[in-house]
Parts: structure tokens; sequence; C-alpha cells
């Protein structure tokens, strides 16, 4: 019996916080033979899928998306957005929005580490960073480069988690924004790892909002919660994604592109709806 194809429909490359560029991670899914497609989901930017589709494949699939950091009630919650026109102005324009935000906040916590007498430069993470959207993650690099810590997740808690003195809060879109932005570029929107979303009751809000879509497989869910989610989307009508939300291997993320994904069954139908 021939063995399933899978899409991989959650990647960062190195236009947000993943250590590979879309080139790379072309590459590397092409040689992988029970993948057919796979979906570059950088934060608040759809540059990855710019490049990526401009890149193109002769092997496999490419799906350029986004992946926005939304606020829902108190929680947050991810909205990630597939088939969209990387081009559409009202996606842009929030790009530009977002990316703003995001340079602001980085530059404000260089601020205050610097305060605290942690000598990181703002050259140093835009360095580390190399893509668009400058993240905690360009912050950690720098600051471990620098011999301040001795791991990623030392920087993570010492400096950057929101119980330290020099955390630096977010701006976060709402969900109903994310969605009508995505929408508008002609995308389906989907949410993002509903596990880690603590308040699991506020989900069904969520999808209420217009979600087209729930990620059922993700590294964060065993396989209660997939069980959980697939009944979830089967019941509203949602469309079925998965991916490994790969940014790069390390100890702590030992999962590469193609180890978590959905059948591209699953895709098919999305892209029957939403591919132009």
């Amino acid at each position: 019996m021939a063995e399933k194809k899978m899409a991989d429909m959650h990647i960062h490359s190195t236009a947000s916080d993943g250590r590979l560029t879309p080139e790379e991670l072309i590459r590397m899914a092409e040689k992988i033979p029970y993948l057919a497609a796979i979906a570059i989901t950088d934060h608040d930017t759809p540059e990855g899928g710019r490049r990526a589709l401009h890149y193109g494949s002769s092997i496999i699939k490419i799906i350029a998306g986004i992946e926005f950091s939304c606020i829902y009630g108190e929680e947050e919650a991810h909205i990630l957005g597939y088939y969209i026109d990387t081009e559409n102005e009202d996606l842009v324009q929030t790009e530009k929005k977002m990316l703003v935000a995001r340079r602001q906040r980085a530059m404000r916590f260089v601020e205050k580490l610097q305060e605290k007498n942690v000598a990181v430069t703002w050259d140093e993470v835009q360095r580390q960073a190399g893509g668009k959207a400058i993240g905690r993650p360009h912050i950690a690099r720098a600051i471990l480069r620098k011999g301040y810590v001795k791991t990623l997740d030392e920087a993570y808690e010492k400096y950057l988690s929101p119980q330290s003195d020099t955390y630096v809060p977010r701006q976060k879109m709402s969900v109903e924004e994310a969605v009508k932005v995505i929408e508008a570029a002609g995308g389906c929107s989907v949410l993002a790892h509903p596990a880690e979303i603590k308040n699991q009751s506020l989900i069904k809000g969520i999808i209420a909002l217009g979600v087209k879509g729930i990620e059922v497989y993700h590294p964060s869910h065993d396989a209660a919660a997939n069980a959980k989610y697939l009944d979830l989307a089967q019941r509203h009508g949602l469309f079925v994604t998965g991916g490994s939300d790969f940014h790069f291997n390390d100890n702590t993320r030992t999962w590469l592109v193609g180890d978590y994904g959905v059948e591209c069954e699953q895709v098919r139908r999305m892209e029957e709806v939403y591919k132009k």
C-alpha cells in the first residue's frame, strides 16, 4: 500500500524567527519522500511565503502563509493564514504596522537591558534577526552571544519573560482583525495549536469569529488532543491542518520539517476553495 503524502502546514523561516531561509526549507522538504507540500507561516509577515513562491519547486507544493499573534479575552491565540495574496494591500499595511510595533518593542527591550548593565546593542540584535520580523528570539541570541547566559532558555527566563524586570509587553491584534485581514487577502484563517490556550472554553468563541480551520496536529498536542480537536473540526465544519511549527533544531526542539503535518487530502479540500 502506497504511503500517504503529507503536508507540513506550519514552518518558520529567517523572515521571522526561524534559522533557515525559505530556500533552505524548500530544499530540506524536497528530500523527504512522504512530504508533498509545505506552508511558510512567518510571524506577522508573509515575506517567507513571498520568497518561497519566487524560489519555487518542481517537487513540492509551496503554500504562502502567515501567523498572527492575537489576543482574545485575556488569552493569547495564534491565527494562521493560508493561500494568501502576499501583495494584498490590506495585508501589506497590516504587515507594516506589525513590523513597526515589533521593532519598537525590541528597541525598548535593548534599552531596558542596558539599564540593567546587559550590554546588548541594537546592531547586535539586528544582526541576529536577518529578516523583517524582529522578536525575542533574536534578542535572546544576542544575550547568549555576549555571554550573559549559558542557554537561550536562561535568556528568556532572566530577561525576556513576563516575570522579568526587563520585559516589554507585545502589541497584539484581535482575533477578529486577523481573520478579516486574512480573508481580505483571499486566504483561509486557522486557529493554531489550540491546546496552548489555557482557557479551552474560549475556543468556541474564536470559531464563532469566523476562523475556517483548526490546527489538529502539532508538537504540543498528544493523541488525546489530536482526537479532541479533530472532533471539534468535524462538528463545526472546519478545515483540518497540522504542522511541525519548525523554527530550528537544537536540544529543546528536536523535531524537523515534516515530523508533524496533515494528510494532503485535507489540504486539497482547502485548496479547492482558496487557491486562485
